[in-house]
């Protein structure tokens, strides 16, 4: 290991920190002082203080993949029940991701009149600590205001003024990591809301810099289809939880199409697109997320003009662990520099549909389907 430590301390120290007994004060400043300490530590869990140190460090996504491959191979012929260690060690990574993160959710909804088809009614809600969301028990959320009447209606190019108004009234509020959520018709899902523009003690930046930014099928919250891709939707989701690496279930599209990527995404739980198919429309890639209870894609919304690099770009995310993606996604946005529209950063489209956090309103909330006896 220690030629490659000088690059990855930060990493393996904080490996160190995960694997040491609550109030351990010694810090040793090489790997070698790590491994003799660790070695030293005797406690009762099933595994060693050693083993689990391994253990974090091939789960970290920041360490080399190089690396990761040498100690998977170790921890294979020297540690029993390898595959169960990193699955304990993925699940707490899971649960510390969620730890009182803040949400705002704003639903988009189509009129329903024809005669008004781009106009949208909206309704928001700030969660302050996701922790304590419970909206069957209308606990743990705020409705923010968002005009007199539920009844008035905005095009697109309303809502960032809205957005302010919301986000302002967010401010009243103890936030964490604050996520933005958009739930839109699965028509709109490549719509650039994190290129909305928010201005701040006179300086002026898209939310999607600040703010993980994701979109949402509006359609997910009908009740009809929840009650026939509930069961599919939460089992891929259980995969998306369970911290494994994109490229373990990820589909990596760079000319599939469409039917193509509708059978490869039966089982998939993400999908990571580089171009929307030709000859297709762009709403059919969503639609297709839609039947098969896809719950995670990253789209790029146009070609750039260096594809081989934006193309290296995309192949990076399939090294993160999932439930990394909204922050590598925002820290891309972050990258992009305003006077380079030719960025990847400027036009990544992040659909991202937890099962297990939807706006209160939802129909069938928490509700599953009932087997057919």
């Amino acid at each position: 290991m220690s030629p490659n430590a000088d690059s990855i301390i930060t990493h393996i120290k904080k490996a160190y920190q995960a694997c040491c007994p609550e109030g351990f004060t010694q810090q040793p400043d090489t790997v070698e002082g790590i491994l003799e300490i660790l070695q030293d530590i005797r406690d009762n869990a099933q595994f060693s203080p050693i083993e689990r140190f391994v253990g974090h460090l091939v789960v970290d996504s920041n360490v080399p993949q190089h690396l990761v491959k040498e100690l998977q191979v170790w921890g294979r012929k020297n540690i029993k029940q390898f595959d169960k260690l990193l699955n304990d060690i993925k699940q707490v990574f899971s649960e510390k991701s969620l730890i009182s993160d803040s949400y705002l959710l704003v639903k988009i909804q189509p009129s329903g009149k024809k005669s008004k088809s781009n106009q949208f009614q909206l309704s928001a809600w700030l969660i302050p600590d996701v922790q304590n969301y419970q909206p069957e028990m209308e606990q743990g959320y705020k409705q923010l205001y968002v005009s007199d009447s539920l009844d008035d209606t905005f095009t697109l190019d309303d809502i960032p003024n809205i957005l302010d108004s919301l986000l302002d009234q967010s401010d009243e509020y103890p936030l964490r990591n604050l996520t933005l959520e958009f739930f839109l018709p699965y028509e709109l899902l490549s719509h650039p809301v994190d290129r909305w523009i928010k201005e701040e003690y006179g300086y002026q930046e898209s939310i999607g810099k600040k703010y993980r930014v994701s979109v949402r099928a509006y359609e997910r919250l009908d009740k009809k289809y929840r009650s026939k891709n509930e069961f599919l939707w939460r089992e891929k989701w259980q995969k998306v939880k369970q911290a494994c690496k994109c490229r373990e279930t990820f589909v990596f599209s760079q000319n599939h199409n469409i039917e193509t990527l509708r059978n490869l995404l039966d089982e998939a739980v993400g999908l990571i697109l580089t171009k929307f198919p030709e000859s297709t429309k762009k709403d059919s890639i969503f639609s297709v997320l839609l039947i098969t209870a896809t719950p995670v894609a990253i789209c790029l919304r146009q070609e750039l003009k260096t594809v081989e690099t934006q193309d290296e770009n995309l192949i990076d995310f399939l090294e993160y662990c999932i439930l990394e993606l909204p922050e590598s996604v925002r820290k891309k946005r972050l990258d992009a520099s305003q006077d380079k529209d030719d960025h990847i950063g400027h036009h990544l489209s992040l659909v991202w549909e937890d099962p297990e956090r939807l706006t209160p309103d939802a129909e069938y909330f928490y509700s599953l389907p009932q087997s057919v006896s």
